[in-house]
Parts: structure tokens; C-alpha cells; sequence
């Protein structure tokens, strides 16, 4: 797999070499050596699979099918029937409270916005 390891999971390996073992006088190398001698091509693959189709964030519904459907973006029709009746975001205050979690949990979030979102958090589950 000739390919350059992804942005994100480099400079989050970066980071986590930097926070984890100040003594590497290089992280960069570490990580790119990491890359290509040490992860497994079905770890690779992975990792490229869900840099290139990233989590969906939204759930539709759509009422002539029935059929419930995730997506990045805003749908004109369903993929399924291609009707253009689809219901608003289903769940949308599940989505977004496991969203806040995630942020949360995320080590690249800054300090000031994790417990922002800890207090928003708490108001909207309790």
C-alpha cells in the first residue's frame, strides 16, 4: 500500500507521541515508520476506509417507503425509492447528545469548549 498515511490519523498519531513520549526526538518519522512497518494492511485499510466515508451525522425517514436512511448532507430524495417526501431529522436529540459525548471524550477538543459542553451536557440530561 504505497499510499501516505491520512492527515488526521497522522497528526492525532503525532500528537499522542508527543503527549505520551516526549523523549522521541522525531515523532513524524515514528509515526510514518508506524505506518508503513508496523500497521497491518487490514488496519490501513480501515483507516482509509473511514477517512474517506466519514460517519454519517444525520437519520431520515421516508414516509412512501418506510425505509430510514443516514446522511452527511441534506437529501433531496430517498436513496431508496426516490421519493421526495422525507420527514425532518429523526432522533436528532440523541444524535447530538452522543455527539457532545464524543467531543467531549475527543483529546483534541480544547479544554475551554469540553467543559462548555459538560455543563450543556448536564442541563439537557438532567
Amino acid at each position: 500500500m504505497p499510499r501516505r498515511p491520512p492527515k488526521k490519523w497522522f497528526y492525532h498519531c503525532v500528537a499522542r507521541v508527543k503527549q505520551e513520549a516526549p523523549e522521541v526526538t522525531d515523532p513524524e518519522a515514528l509515526c510514518a515508520w508506524i505506518w508503513y512497518h508496523h500497521a497491518k494492511p487490514a488496519t490501513r485499510r480501515k483507516i482509509l476506509a473511514e477517512e474517506n466515508n466519514p460517519e454519517p451525522t444525520m437519520e431520515f425517514h421516508c414516509v412512501e417507503c418506510d425505509n430510514y436512511f443516514w446522511t452527511r448532507d441534506l437529501p433531496s430524495m430517498c436513496p431508496f425509492c426516490g421519493s421526495k417526501e422525507i420527514d425532518e431529522l429523526t432522533g436528532k436529540r440523541e444524535k447530538i447528545i452522543n455527539l457532545m459525548k464524543r467531543a467531549i471524550k475527543d483529546p483534541e477538543t480544547p479544554e475551554h469548549l469540553k467543559h462548555a459542553l459538560t455543563k450543556k451536557l448536564e442541563e439537557v440530561e438532567g
